[in-house]
């Protein structure tokens, strides 16, 4: 980072740990530099590129650093690039600093690329007559029926909900719902992909589990992909 002379003073890092210390998470956030910031919708609030650490102690998170930007409105995150590094088995592989270093390098170039997609993803509008087919159809099929429904609740008018009733045999667009809260950040109703990519990220990030919140910001872009056509 320093020598591509960042503003070391103004990184900001922020650390979480479990209540007994198994696991940890740190984001690195980048400072408020033009081509570290992207400014959302309605220019309300912003995201800011960011490396996140994980790693445990228990083996239940393997050491990871992936590149992505951090919404502050909601403190979702948006990965765009593929994870940095991965070591499969904690303590027992050397840490290749190196290596980390030079990916970590080309995620930081790879900022401006990240902010076209962006700009482009806001600028493109998504009809309702096409949204909701798409996400009865490649969002229930990858992440499922209720994560699907809930798509469709915060796009429409910008409540997380949850399914009630009998879900077989129907489409996630015929499930009846109830209202949980009003997700932040989601202007409503949602027209754009980049509107879009915001809810499927809060979605992913409700996850548990930190590898499968993990897998599934990781699959925010291909949904996207298959919605901009």
């Amino acid at each position: 980072m320093a020598n591509r002379k960042l503003d070391l003073e103004n990184v900001r890092v922020v650390g979480e740990w479990t209540i007994h210390g198994e696991r940890a998470h740190f984001s690195i956030i980048f400072p408020p530099e033009e081509h570290f910031t992207v400014g959302t919708v309605g220019n309300k609030d912003e995201m800011r590129f960011r490396i996140e650490v994980f790693n445990s102690v228990d083996g239940s998170c393997r050491l990871m650093a992936i590149a992505g930007w951090l919404r502050f409105v909601c403190t979702n995150g948006l990965i765009i690039g593929a994870a940095l590094m991965q070591l499969q088995q904690q303590h027992r592989q050397q840490l290749e600093v190196e290596e980390l270093a030079r990916q970590i390098g080309e995620a930081i170039e790879s900022t401006w690329s990240d902010k076209a997609k962006f700009e482009r993803w806001m600028s493109v509008g998504v009809e309702k007559s096409v949204l909701v087919p798409w996400i009865d159809e490649e969002v229930c099929a990858l992440w499922g029926m209720k994560a699907a429904v809930r798509v469709l609740g915060i796009t429409t008018d910008g409540w997380d909900v949850k399914p009630v009733g009998d879900m077989r045999n129907r489409r996630p667009s015929q499930i009846k719902t109830n209202r949980i809260s009003q997700v932040p950040g989601v202007d409503a109703p949602v027209r754009s992909l980049f509107g879009v990519s915001q809810v499927l990220s809060w979605i992913a990030g409700q996850r548990g589990d930190i590898s499968e919140d993990l897998q599934w910001r990781s699959q925010v872009q291909d949904l996207i992909a298959k919605l901009d056509v």
